[in-house]
């Protein structure tokens, strides 16, 4: 009888059901000593929740507050920084605005050449620069390429072997 009340009240135990009275009927049924093998472990929980933890005092609320409170900066310190950063940042939006406008009312470039052919010339020179300096990378390429056609060959060289075996089993 018993067992089956042990089991019941463990059951709602852990299902979060039991009242505090409960709870103590189970730590109870599980001191006896017929019940240490069996529910060892539910014991062992169960005793685990029995401490209780007492409620700190004021004293150790004040101690607390002293040692939390002594790294941080008194209020003249922090209306000082709020200052300064508020400052700092005033300026950093009047450079940015500044540069902004500045590169925004430049407008259009100047023409720097008089003579139409000469300019013709120079552009012709940049776009030549350019060309050759774009063809510099592909160099590596050229080298996977090979290697691209040398693998080639080989699927082709597995291509044969079947077909050669495929040949030898039809003769057999």
């Amino acid at each position: 009888m018993e067992r089956e009340k042990t089991e019941e009240l463990l059951r709602k135990y852990y299902e979060g059901l039991t009242s505090d009275e409960e709870e103590a009927q189970i730590r109870e049924l599980l001191d006896k000593k017929e019940a240490y093998g069996e529910y060892a472990s539910d014991r062992s929980l169960l005793s685990a929740g029995k401490t209780v933890v007492p409620e700190p005092s004021a004293e150790f609320m004040k101690n607390l507050e002293a040692v939390t409170r002594q790294g941080e900066p008194r209020w003249v310190s922090r209306r000082l920084y709020r200052y300064v950063m508020s400052v700092a940042a005033g300026i950093a939006l009047m450079l940015g605005s500044y540069f902004i406008f500045r590169t925004a009312s430049a407008g259009e470039p100047a023409d720097t050449f008089s003579d139409p052919e000469l300019a013709m010339a120079e552009v012709r020179n940049i776009l030549l620069n350019v060309s050759q300096n774009m063809n510099t990378g592909t160099g590596a390429l050229r080298t996977i390429n090979t290697f691209d056609r040398s693998l080639s060959r080989l699927r082709n060289l597995n291509d044969l072997d079947a077909t050669s075996e495929e040949k030898d089993n039809k003769n057999d």
